[in-house]
């Protein structure tokens, strides 16, 4: 939804937190676009961000070493169009558990979670 982002100063601040952590990968960062084709470019797994969704952590455990994605929606929560778009994409459910997160949070926490797993 934020359609002005410095896409220089978050790959700056990307990179000092990678060396800072002694991360040898980058984590990579997109201009902002449709999620239409953010889906369809991506080469990986894709997960949505839902309450009602598989353990994360499961999740996890079962794709290691694979390129995964996960949607984290906007704080008024998906439309019933994204909604649809996900259903017939097959794009499976992911849970944090019951906690609400803001967008922002849930972004640190899912990373969080997939480095440490």
């Amino acid at each position: 939804e934020k359609k002005d982002l410095n896409l220089e100063r978050l790959n700056k601040i990307a990179k000092e937190s990678a060396e800072q952590s002694g991360k040898t990968r980058l984590p990579e960062i997109f201009n902002p676009e449709n999620i239409e084709k953010s889906i369809s470019d991506f080469d990986g797994e894709l997960f949505l961000l839902d309450f009602d969704g598989e353990s994360l952590k499961e999740i996890l455990s079962t794709n290691k070493n694979k390129k995964i994605g996960v949607l984290i929606g906007p704080e008024g929560g998906w439309t019933e169009k994204e909604k649809d778009l996900f259903d017939d994409r097959e794009i499976k459910s992911i849970s944090l558990g019951s906690q609400i997160l803001r967008a922002e949070t849930a972004a640190i926490a899912v990373s969080a979670l997939i480095l440490l797993n």
